[in-house]
């Protein structure tokens, strides 16, 4: 938990709300023809670059336990721009040549990485500042050095002493410009200082591919589907619920509160199994809500198609909302609402929406009642409901509708709309745990835990396969051939303005960032 908290703040610390928000949840795979493909692990994220062969455009796809983000730059004249601003920054401009193009083999990692070198040491000082009193200057000494890989083994939730744990948990972070060019790029935590360096994984390995394919279909925040059934007047039975195509303008305010209306043949990511192709089997329209952490589709009845006589419709509703935890029922029949009206093996938790009257009374502007001889002018009759959870007798009572509560219309989707994420989360957290006839029961694994244990899959599959291919250097030296490294990225530069294509600028990065490790 800690670990996938920790990514969550590092990889949104710099952004607002809305920025989270817009994010896709969908990463598609843009088609760019023959691509050169390099992944790099850090910490807990995986950097991605997929580079045309004969073009300049590329995808960076950063992967990690709390999202996935992805642009699409012209990589050459990127790294050109970035390569040139950081030469400015070190070079007084006087000295600057005219040209960046350089013939020197060494221009690229030679000056400009010296040139650099004074990041480097940035964060390799990790000893705490103590907040010395009276008798306590001399308790500092150099003992309280914090070792320099406790952030990284901190981050990577590796067991740490309890004395060196607490002094890196306290440690402050360090935030700057990247060291070398190349981390300006390859680089799961922008603007991170003091990290371990990204390693390269081995290119076209199966096991490392299929994980990734694994990964990029885990959403990246706690998906959920709630049912939402209109009981007209009168209505008592499964079937009657199921053939409404209508409900009353309070139903309908009440859906539109719930969240925004979502065309279902545009939709991408978590659908809720809804039908999505274009061809409105399942209606053309659905109700979605998201926040930061959370993805909620409405399975609508109303919305959904189901027509006397066309049995396959009611049944596909039937389907969907049967398969449903947590069911809404907007409940107008002027009776109480039977918990087995609909049949459901999966049925656990019933918010129950029922209208009741009431009168409220208007202020005016001071705050204060109307006088009371303007009584019947100050006062409206205001629709008033009854939200009321019941169970499955075999579920545990929970949520603060056990004891109904009564509301206005206006307050009353964002209300139930919360109770139902409740709800939702603890029926998947009791479906996992509860003993089950198939077999013992299971620890729940949120989503951002199940990709952060991919991605430690990735370095386990990573690690082992860099171990067999030192041990088979050693027993079987490779024949010497020239630039064997820059066969896939096409011929060998030395300057970023010199990048034809994608896959050259990529063989720049990889080699400055190479080039750049070793020296550390």
């Amino acid at each position: 938990v800690n670990e996938v908290c920790l990514d969550m703040i590092l990889q949104n610390y710099n952004r607002s709300s809305e920025d989270i928000l817009s994010i896709s949840d969908v990463t598609i795979k843009e088609d760019f023809g023959p691509v050169v493909e390099r992944h790099w692990i850090q910490h807990n994220g995986i950097v991605t670059i997929r580079a045309q062969k004969e073009g300049p455009m590329a995808q960076i796809i950063l992967r990690s336990s709390s999202g996935t983000t992805s642009r699409i730059v012209d990589l050459p004249a990127e790294v050109y721009r970035k390569f040139s601003e950081r030469a400015e920054k070190q070079q007084p401009a006087a000295s600057l040549p005219a040209s960046p193009l350089s013939d020197s083999p060494s221009s690229a990692f030679g000056s400009m990485s010296q040139s650099i070198s004074r990041g480097r040491s940035i964060g390799r000082s990790r000893r705490l500042h103590s907040m010395a009193g009276p008798g306590m200057s001399g308790l500092h000494h150099e003992t309280d050095t914090l070792p320099q890989d406790s952030i990284a083994r901190l981050l990577r939730g590796e067991l740490l002493s309890q004395a060196e744990m607490s002094r890196a948990a306290h440690f402050s972070l360090k935030f700057g410009p990247a060291p070398c060019l190349a981390l300006e790029f390859i680089n799961a935590y922008q603007g991170l200082q003091n990290l371990e360096m990204p390693t390269m994984l081995p290119p076209n390995l199966e096991s490392v591919a299929r994980s990734l394919r694994i990964f990029d279909n885990t959403a990246m925040v706690d998906t959920h589907k709630v049912s939402v059934a209109y009981v007209g007047p009168g209505q008592t039975t499964e079937r009657e619920i199921l053939l409404n195509q209508q409900g009353s303008p309070a139903y309908w305010n009440f859906l539109r509160g719930l969240g925004t209306i979502r065309r279902l043949g545009h939709m991408q990511g978590f659908s809720a199994g809804l039908d999505t192709s274009g061809q409105d089997s399942d209606g053309r329209y659905t109700i979605g809500w998201r926040d930061l952490i959370a993805k909620l589709v409405f399975h609508v009845g109303t919305l959904m198609p189901a027509q006397e006589g066309k049995q396959e419709q009611i049944t596909r509703k039937k389907a969907h909302m049967g398969n449903d935890y947590v069911h809404i029922v907007f409940n107008e029949s002027g009776r109480d609402y039977e918990f087995e009206t609909i049949q459901s093996q999966f049925n656990f938790v019933q918010i129950i929406v029922t209208p009741v009257d009431g009168r409220l009374l208007n202020r005016n502007e001071g705050g204060t009642h109307a006088p009371s001889d303007q009584a019947e002018r100050g006062t409206q009759v205001v629709q008033l409901y009854k939200v009321k959870t019941q169970t499955n007798p075999n579920v545990p009572f929970i949520g603060p509708a056990i004891e109904p509560k009564v509301l206005a219309l206006t307050a009353l989707p964002a209300f139930v709309r919360s109770i139902a994420i409740h709800a939702a989360i603890f029926s998947q957290v009791f479906s996992s745990s509860r003993s089950a006839d198939t077999g013992p029961a299971t620890e729940y694994v949120s989503l951002w835990r199940a990709r952060l244990q991919i991605i430690k899959r990735v370095r386990a599959h990573a690690e082992r396969e860099q171990a067999k291919q030192m041990s088979a250097q050693r027993s079987q030296p490779s024949s010497p051939s020239d630039n064997p490294s820059w066969a896939e990225y096409g011929e060998p530069i030395s300057d970023p303005s010199l990048a034809s294509s994608a896959a050259q600028a990529l063989g720049y990065l990889v080699h400055d960032l190479n080039s750049f490790a070793s020296r550390e």
